[in-house]
């Protein structure tokens, strides 16, 4: 029966979710479930969170087909509902936003161009500096650059000024850079330290000389011994 629900069109089978169809429902939640999983735990930072978040948001989405309308694709409204429980979830660990002051809206931190973030050297460093950045800038680096949203949206979503949102997220990239550089020199030293303490041997065993040289030729060709002899009998002379 899955083979033929996986050939359906998302618009026919939200059709059949609005319905209560389960198995409509499986189809679409083993069609986007990965994808909504990564942008929960991009947010939360915790795997069995975004499980959990990534599930309610599933059952909150199916009750409330009703609303969705087809302006958006059912891919990002069904993430927007995930990405507010996510949110709410950051808030309810006592781990919101504040609101900036002014002065730190407008503090003077050298911007990043995104592209710089596209091709990174070491993309497993990066991956590891942005699990490692505070909830606020990690959460609007992935909303903005991972996520696609701009700051209007993210201010809408997070209930915080749109210059509030650019705020954070340019210390984002700064802090991330930081991260990053901090972390390929850490592995250069690391690296140039390791060599240090177990330098490369040089070779133990080096191309012996050769220690049996041709010997010289023991039997050398033996003279002749037997010469041809003289003749004995000189033929006679004759006699008249």
């Amino acid at each position: 029966m899955r083979s033929s629900l996986s050939t359906q069109s998302i618009e026919r089978l939200l059709r059949a979710c609005s319905r209560g169809d389960g198995r409509a429902q499986m189809e679409v939640y083993q069609r986007y479930h990965q994808a909504m999983y990564h942008a929960a735990f991009r947010i939360l930072n915790d795997p069995m969170e975004a499980e959990d978040q990534m599930q309610e948001g599933f059952m909150d989405a199916f009750s409330k087909l009703s609303s969705f309308r087809a302006e958006a694709s059912f891919g990002s409204w069904l993430k927007r509902i995930i990405i507010n429980r996510c949110l709410n979830q950051l808030k309810a660990n006592n781990r919101g936003f504040g609101q900036e002051s002014l002065e730190e809206r407008h503090q003077a931190i050298e911007d990043i161009p995104d592209r710089a973030w596209q091709a990174p050297a070491d993309i497993e460093i990066v991956k590891d500096a942005i699990q490692q950045l505070p909830d606020g800038y990690r959460t609007i680096l992935s909303l903005y650059l991972l996520e696609g949203y701009d700051h209007e949206e993210i201010a809408q979503i997070m209930g915080i000024s749109p210059g509030t949102s650019r705020s954070q997220y340019t210390r984002a990239k700064a802090k991330l850079r930081e991260m990053v550089v901090g972390g390929e020199k850490r592995e250069a030293r690391t690296e140039r330290r390791d060599q240090m303490r177990n330098p490369k041997p040089e070779t133990q065993n080096p191309k012996p000389k050769t220690r049996n040289p041709k010997p010289k030729t023991r039997n050398p060709k033996p003279k002749t011994r037997n010469p041809k002899p003289k003749t004995r009998n000189p033929k006679p002379k004759t006699h008249v």
